[in-house]
């Protein structure tokens, strides 16, 4: 699969020591928006991006209960907001234990045990950008259809 426009104007973006703290939209249970910074922790060449979260955190209860969700990412320096919209799924397996392996000593300190340890994929459907750095600013929306990528200005 080709990577996707997006994501080849995101990557260079998000590629310095800050880049991958996203804010991650979902609802509660009683249908409130709550909103908080993830750290994603890898991208998939076709978009498929993954974070990870502990077993205690409210979050979990929400995606379980309703797994529609959108990550942004507002990059101050670059001018540039990317908002992804998709479903959230729960990663085992192979996914889990690489993601475990690959973080440092100190962060995996933050999760009670490994069994605490959660990993997340967002099936991303749909994704909006903005570039402010030109007038007038330009958004345009990228959707997903079956293995390829359309993209229109809006």
């Amino acid at each position: 699969m080709v990577e996707p426009a997006w994501l080849s104007e995101l990557r260079p973006l998000i590629a310095g020591p800050t880049g991958n703290f996203a804010q991650l939209a979902t609802v509660d249970t009683d249908g409130h928006p709550r909103c908080r910074t993830v750290v994603v922790r890898e991208i998939d060449p076709d978009g498929r991006l993954r974070f990870t979260a502990d077993v205690s955190s409210a979050k979990v209860a929400q995606i379980a209960a309703e797994p529609r969700a959108e990550l942004c990412w507002y990059l101050i320096g670059a001018w540039r907001q990317f908002r992804l919209s998709g479903r959230l799924a729960v990663e085992a397996g192979e996914v889990q234990a690489r993601l475990w392996d690959e973080m440092s000593d100190a962060t995996r300190s933050q999760f009670a045990s490994r069994a605490d340890f959660i990993v997340y994929g967002l099936d991303v459907a749909q994704v909006e950008t903005l570039d402010i750095t030109v007038r007038p600013f330009a958004r345009a929306l990228h959707e997903r259809e079956g293995l390829s990528w359309t993209r229109r200005a809006i």
